[in-house]
C-alpha cells in the first residue's frame, strides 16, 4: 500500500487526496505520478504553478514529507510531478 499523498492550493484550506499514485525519490526531491487524465492533473496544468502544498506520509504523523509542487511534465498517460521540499513555516503555511 502506498503512501497517502494530499495536495493544496496555498491560501486554501481544502486538501485534495490523490489516486492511484506513485512516488520516487530523487535526493532531496520526490516525484510523485499521477494519471494524466485526472482532476488535479487538469487543475494543474490550467492553473500554472501556483503555490501547491504536499503532504505524503500520515496526516500529523512526526514521519509526513511536506513540499511545494515546483514543476511538472508529461511521460506518457502518466503526469510526473517534481516536488521541492518546504523549507520554511511559511511554506507550509502558504
Amino acid at each position: 500500500m502506498s503512501e497517502p499523498i494530499q495536495v493544496r492550493q496555498s491560501g486554501t484550506g481544502e486538501w485534495l487526496t490523490l489516486d492511484d499514485t506513485t512516488v520516487t525519490t530523487h535526493g532531496d526531491r520526490r516525484h510523485v505520478s499521477i494519471p494524466a487524465d485526472s482532476q488535479f492533473a487538469s487543475r494543474l496544468t490550467a492553473a500554472g504553478l501556483r503555490r501547491y502544498l504536499v503532504t505524503i506520509g500520515e496526516p500529523g504523523q512526526p514521519d509526513t514529507w511536506h513540499g511545494l509542487i515546483h514543476t511538472w511534465s508529461h511521460n506518457d498517460q502518466r503526469l510526473i510531478i517534481d516536488v521541492r521540499p518546504a523549507a520554511t513555516i511559511e511554506d507550509l503555511q502558504g
